[in-house]
């Protein structure tokens, strides 16, 4: 996986995945990620595995809201451009200072 900046460990970073087309691999996907970072010494909040499948959407949206404001910085996993909650959380992080880092392709 290659990142547009270096991680840092003593940092907490929120993994923006995109869940909308096909939920069930998006999060296998994500849980991917998420574990390629834990090997690697990162440790990530990962929306995906921690809010339960069927929260209505705005009330998941608020909760991703909160857990994206106790992390130091956000990843945001390929084609998080088509996703409307990640696109929504990178405005948030924008505003709050955090850290913004992008999967990159390839």
């Amino acid at each position: 996986m290659k990142l547009s900046r270096e991680l840092v460990k003593h940092k907490l970073y929120y993994l923006a995945h995109p869940l909308s087309g096909d939920p069930d691999k998006n999060r296998v996907d994500a849980a991917n990620i998420e574990l390629e970072l834990f090997r690697g010494g990162v440790f990530v909040v990962n929306p995906l595995l921690t809010i339960p499948p069927n929260t209505p959407e705005p009330v998941a949206m608020g909760k991703c809201d909160r857990l994206l404001k106790a992390c130091d910085g956000i990843i945001l996993c390929q084609n998080w451009r088509k996703s409307t909650g990640c696109r929504h959380e990178k405005i948030l992080a924008e505003e709050w200072e955090l850290e913004i880092i992008e999967v990159k392709e390839g």
